[in-house]
């Protein structure tokens, strides 16, 4: 092992401070603004770039060897130094203990292509359903990674469905998973599948992203949800897309749409509003980047609860 220089060790100190903030969460802007109140600010956006650009090639399974000659070339520097920075970010900046990421990255599966931002909502609402009966309806298919990736996450007890427009995704069923042919544009559709189908426990849509799409999946499935379930919607941003039928305050985007949904769970508190079944059987919305996660429960009118002795 050669010995380190001075500069070497300066490009160590620079990126351990990127990581280490990244990692206690600090935001991006949040690290800029640190490094520009010290004057480093040119620095600090070099090695953040760094930081992500290799972030993205370990999530995306680039091997270590691909990813060192990158950091190498880009940044002048020895391999010694590029092997100590890879091995930082892959530390502190990657999951652990994150089961859906241990399947993606390590197990053989049908094509996947999902945020990574995405796993830890999964994780974060469906980790109760695991190795339990249950039953999970994906719209959206293209080449079945995720639905093998549900099978593989909420156990062998789990019944997946799968439904896309292109007949070509039937290829995906397989034991435990079940792919159907069907267009979630065509309510008719919808009401077919809710026929011959059991009610779910969890539904994602995956689909096509268009406004009718999420609205009328959402309108007509969510009743198909059972008491206790998920119904999750992703690639929300879309609503702010003219080529998907949404724009900014669009009244006909799902985003619009959703925010009638918050008004009717707080019905109960308005005299312009009637409560309705969404105020009676939604518990929760959830809203992230991309996506939204609904908590279906049956809502009783809130009670009361005073304890304790008064202060005045």
């Amino acid at each position: 092992m050669t010995m380190l220089t001075e500069g070497d060790i300066r490009i160590i100190r620079v990126f351990e401070v990127v990581t280490k903030l990244l990692h206690a969460g600090a935001s991006v802007h949040g690290v800029e603004a640190g490094f520009k109140s010290v004057g480093h600010l040119t620095n600090g956006q070099h090695c953040l770039s760094c930081v992500e650009f290799i972030r993205a090639r370990l999530i995306n399974g680039y091997t270590t060897e691909q990813i060192l000659e990158h950091v190498v070339y880009q940044l002048k520097i020895s391999r010694q130094v590029a092997n100590f920075i890879v091995g930082l970010v892959e530390r502190l900046l990657l999951p652990v203990d994150s089961p859906l990421f241990d399947f993606i990255r390590n197990h053989e599966h049908r094509y996947i292509y999902k945020p990574f931002h995405f796993l830890e909502i999964y994780e974060r609402h469906l980790a109760g359903f695991r190795n339990k009966e249950v039953s999970l309806m994906e719209f959206g298919v293209f080449h079945g990674g995720s639905l093998q990736m549900w099978k593989h996450y909420l156990g062998e007890h789990a019944k997946i469905y799968g439904v896309d427009i292109d007949p070509r995704c039937t290829v995906a069923s397989e034991e435990r998973i079940r792919v159907i042919t069907a267009d979630q544009g065509d309510v008719r559709a919808l009401r077919v599948i809710k026929r011959f189908l059991p009610t779910f426990d969890i539904i994602v849509d995956d689909g096509g992203h268009y406004m009718h799409q999420q609205i009328n999946t959402f309108e007509e499935m969510f009743p198909h949800l059972n008491d206790g379930g998920i119904y999750l919607i992703e690639d929300i941003g879309t609503s702010y897309w003219k080529s998907c039928g949404g724009g900014y305050r669009n009244p006909g985007s799902f985003i619009e749409y959703s925010k009638h949904l918050v008004d009717q769970i707080h019905a109960r508190h308005s005299d312009e509003l009637s409560a309705d079944k969404y105020t009676d059987s939604i518990f929760a919305m959830h809203y992230y980047d991309g996506v939204l996660v609904i908590e279906k429960r049956s809502v009783a009118p809130p009670i009361e609860m005073k304890f304790g002795s008064l202060s005045f």
